[in-house]
């Protein structure tokens, strides 16, 4: 990324960035300087090379959230958290340059922003620190407890608010460590195995189901037995409710 320390601290036509990853880093740490949090709203893709031609990263109160679609019995409906806030600013390659340029800024926020006291609990501040992970990794191995962990890691650090991160990123973290333990050898011996299965025996069913970035989240499989065995209970069980 190119420096100017007069201005390129601040978001600005033209500052240039070696990556995408680059220019989002450095829009977050504005954004956490002036206390607000930011996302990335979406992404645009060479249908050639597949390299990132342009991108858009927004303050996390963009837009509007959509009508709730849940039960209309809902007492109590989920808090609307976005303003509709512009704050943004937008890049796109250059590509005489082999440069990522920004080319609009926004620097207008709707909503209060928080002080840096508190911003560092915003969602794209909060971070997992290497020593912490090792902590994290170190209770889990240890057969502690989600909540009990997180707990103690709030009072290690002087009360939650100075931890970082949420009980839900530390959920998120073990997920993910869990799925990339998971390595191809593993999930590819499964899988190898429920084909054989299939070929065997036609009545064999498995299922897969992948996350967003096509990792393995859960594995389903039925022996015929099983499947035949349900089909009984299932007709049992609707002829006891038809005899009441």
């Amino acid at each position: 990324m190119e420096h100017n320390d007069s201005e390129d601290r601040i978001p600005h036509l033209g500052l240039e960035f070696n990556s995408d990853d680059d220019a989002f880093s450095f829009y977050n740490n504005y954004a956490f300087t002036m206390g607000f949090s930011v996302r990335k709203e979406f992404c645009n893709r060479s249908k050639k090379t597949g390299e990132v031609t342009s991108r858009k990263y927004v303050c996390c109160k963009e837009g509007f959230r959509a009508p709730d679609q849940r039960d209309y019995k809902t007492k109590i409906p989920r808090a609307e958290t976005r303003t509709g806030c512009n704050a943004h600013m937008s890049i796109r390659l250059d590509r005489e340059k082999a440069k990522y340029v920004v080319y609009s800024f926004n620097a207008t926020d709707n909503h209060d922003l928080q002080n840096e006291e508190t911003a560092h609990m915003l969602p794209s501040h909060r971070n997992i620190s290497a020593a912490q992970a090792y902590e994290v990794d170190l209770a889990d191995d240890s057969g502690i407890r989600l909540k009990s962990a997180h707990e103690f890691m709030g009072k290690q650090a002087g009360g939650m608010g100075n931890l970082g991160y949420t009980q839900q990123d530390h959920k998120n973290y073990l997920r993910s460590k869990r799925q990339t333990n998971l390595e191809y050898g593993e999930a590819g011996a499964i899988l190898d195995y429920f084909e054989k299965q299939t070929l065997k025996n036609p009545s064999f069913y498995s299922a897969v189901q992948l996350d967003v970035e096509e990792k393995i989240t859960n594995i389903f499989w039925a022996y015929a037995k099983m499947i035949i065995d349900y089909s009984h209970f299932e007709r049992h069980y609707i002829w006891c409710c038809s005899s009441i």
